[in-house]
């Protein structure tokens, strides 16, 4: 391992104006005159004398030659005398300049890559690039399930319709062979419902009855009389009428309320009437509407069917 040593060193000038006193045995050195002063610890500097070194040893010698006054022919030179002690090191002299440097070394291994460095803070956004153009149609998914229907919209004519009637029983038939409503002396056993072209609507009749040899049907009814038959779903009736109805007690008799779909011919005011209508030629017949058996007839306005 090698070591700098520097000596105590400045100018000239600064040496002079400082004018400190060095150590004994401490050197000081005049970097633009290259001359040097060894301290004494007592001197200050502009006291000292200068160290002669090889170059003022040899001037002061050669100038007392020429100062000396020679006595007769100098004899030949003796023989050298015995080498002297080695003297003492000298005073390392003033480091010179640095070398060029030297050729790069080759590259040592790389080391192990550290921990990563905490995340910097976001960047601004850049501007937003130009929309390409737009891809290919994908292919149509499968049809979600159909949500549920919405309410009715304004003007709807959804709606339902109960009557009971108790004002009287109808007795006797309808001896003219034609469809009539019936009727016990008092009101019409029917019902009326807001309706619209269109609108699905149910009808939903519940009585007691003696039939005896009356024929009996529901049917629409516009002043007064059957425009519409629901045993035949037109406006000519079965014969027998509504199979539900039929007077002859053996049969089984399976009844399901009936539904239409409304049509123009249908309305009146903006409502449908819905009638039991009855067609007999002889015989009795009774239909019960007292406080007893009470004549009940519902309807049900679903609006257009989906």
């Amino acid at each position: 391992m090698s070591f700098t040593i520097k000596l105590r060193r400045g100018p000239a000038p600064e040496w002079t104006t400082d004018n400190p006193i060095l150590s004994a045995g401490e050197p000081g050195i005049e970097l633009d005159t290259g001359k040097v002063k060894v301290g004494n610890g007592v001197q200050s500097w502009v006291d000292l004398p200068y160290f002669l070194d090889e170059v003022d040893v040899t001037a002061l010698v050669t100038q007392m030659i020429e100062d000396a006054v020679l006595e007769g022919v100098p004899g030949p030179q003796g023989p050298p005398g015995a080498d002297g002690e080695d003297g003492a090191q000298g005073i390392q002299g003033i480091q010179g300049p640095p070398g060029a440097d030297g050729e790069d070394g080759t590259q040592g291994i790389q080391g192990i890559q550290g921990p990563p460095g905490a995340d910097g803070e976001d960047g601004a956004q850049g501007i937003q690039g130009i929309q390409g153009p737009p891809g290919a149609d994908g292919e149509d998914g499968t049809q979600g399930i159909q949500g549920i229907q919405g309410p009715p919209g304004p003007g709807s004519s959804i709606g339902f319709a109960t009557k009971r009637i108790i004002s009287g029983n109808m007795v006797g038939t309808n001896t003219s062979g034609s469809w009539v409503v019936c009727n016990n002396g008092t009101e019409d056993l029917s019902i009326t419902i807001s309706a619209a072209i269109g609108d699905l609507v149910e009808v939903a009749p519940r009585f007691m009855m003696n039939p005896g040899a009356i024929k009996l049907d529901l049917a629409v009814i516009v002043s007064g009389s059957p425009v519409y038959y629901t045993s035949s779903r037109s406006g000519t009736p079965d014969i027998e009428g509504e199979a539900a109805f039929y007077n002859d007690q053996s049969f089984i008799r399976p009844f399901v309320p009936p539904r239409f779909v409304v049509t123009a011919p249908m309305i009146s005011g903006g409502s449908v009437t819905i009638a039991l209508v009855r067609r007999g030629s002889s015989g009795t017949g009774l239909i019960y509407a007292d406080t007893d058996y009470s004549f009940k007839i519902d309807a049900m306005n679903y609006g257009p069917p989906a």
